[in-house]
């Protein structure tokens, strides 16, 4: 599953917007559906940026939530890099 939560993340807000504007997830509560929908859908195994580029503690808590339940999800990560060696020693952090 590709999210891309840059295009429904709301900065002002500090919220992602899923399934229109009534209901604004904080990290934790996005992390939570996408822990649902692993559990609803088993074979969902992949998961390709989940967070916003650049929430380094968002990502960290998303691999250890998902760990928790299910570990046989994989995480991945696209966007963040664009080529760019600043966002690259970002991601570094993480692992």
């Amino acid at each position: 599953m590709q999210v891309d939560p840059d295009q429904f993340y709301l900065a002002e807000q500090g919220k992602y917007e899923v399934e229109g504007p009534k209901n604004l997830y904080d990290t934790k509560m996005l992390i939570e559906w996408y822990q649902k929908m692993c559990t609803d859908h088993p074979l969902l195994t992949y998961i390709e940026d989940g967070i916003r580029c650049g929430d380094i503690a968002g990502w960290q808590l998303m691999k250890s939530m998902l760990a928790t339940k299910h570990e046989y999800v994989q995480i991945g990560v696209n966007k963040w890099f664009k080529s760019d060696i600043e966002i690259i020693k970002q991601f570094t952090q993480m692992i």
